[in-house]
């Protein structure tokens, strides 16, 4: 119900703009308290349930690392080709389980609604076997999360209160157990978080960033976020401030994404950083 008052709100901008006004106060208290617990884990007060993020700083200096996100362009053959090497994934990768070797490293969810959609089948067990499952901590404590999951200190009020719809003053974080910033989707937590692992090469997978077609992820799960269209900038400026923060950081970026919109970062052919011939290619001809 909430979620269908909000998608109303959202086709009117002007009555959306002027509730966001009333709602400042509250935003900005929100945000202000966030800070002071960022401040306090700086100086080693409280955060005991983020403990683990100081566990794996720097814990892959130099390696590389997939971002597998779950674009419709994402295939199980794909899956195939970086099952040996470090991945992160999201949301609904696991409905690749059954018919690839294929798993991630690390999972990370934060979407209220995307948990909601899929609570029956991570409830089953099927990230059972998954090195590292991540959740926001909020999310964790607002629908009670089975207990493989770890929180991360996500700081959304920061996009809320200073950012805008148009994402103005996008930030990036330099210690994750201090704040992770909500830039607008789960991918952009896990950039950090490889940032903060410290690997150097990092490879995008499905990652399409194309929403005008009908099929908007891999494998359709229920749920379409209604304020897609509304955001197409913001992520756009967010892959673009990752990028400045990567290369500040001495960080690699490329895109292994078969098509989709994101240009933002060079482009590679995914058999060409794994090392392997054009199997697609091999078929098709074949």
């Amino acid at each position: 119900m909430l979620q269908k008052i909000k998608t109303k709100l959202r086709e009117n901008i002007e009555l959306f703009d002027f509730i966001r006004v009333l709602l400042a106060p509250v935003f900005y208290l929100q945000w202000g308290c966030n800070e002071i617990q960022a401040i306090g884990r700086k100086c080693s007060i409280g955060g005991e349930k983020y403990r683990w993020i100081k566990g794996i700083k720097d814990s892959h200096r130099g390696e590389r690392c997939f971002v597998i996100a779950t674009g419709p362009s994402l295939t199980e053959k794909d899956l195939n080709l970086v099952e040996k090497e470090y991945t992160v994934s999201m949301n609904s990768c696991f409905f690749a389980f059954q018919n690839t070797g294929w798993r991630p490293d690390i999972y990370a969810i934060q979407d209220e609604y995307v948990y909601k959609a899929m609570k029956s089948d991570i409830s089953s067990g099927v990230l059972d076997g998954i090195g590292l499952c991540i959740a926001s901590g909020e999310l964790i404590k607002k629908l009670r999360l089975p207990p493989m999951f770890l929180p991360y200190p996500l700081n959304h009020m920061d996009r809320k209160t200073k950012q805008g719809l148009e994402g103005g003053r996008m930030k990036y974080s330099l210690d994750c157990y201090e704040d992770i910033y909500d830039n607008g989707s789960v991918i952009f937590t896990l950039l950090q978080i490889i940032v903060y692992m410290g690997f150097e090469e990092i490879y995008l997978l499905g990652c399409d960033c194309d929403y005008t077609q009908s099929k908007k992820h891999f494998v359709d799960y229920g749920h379409d976020d209604p304020y897609v269209n509304q955001v197409m900038v913001r992520i756009e400026k967010a892959h673009k401030k990752f990028l400045e923060f990567a290369a500040c950081k001495g960080v690699k970026v490329v895109n292994c994404t078969r098509g989709g919109k994101l240009e933002v970062y060079p482009r590679m052919p995914l058999e060409t950083v794994i090392g392997k011939p054009d199997i697609l290619g091999e078929e098709k001809s074949g």
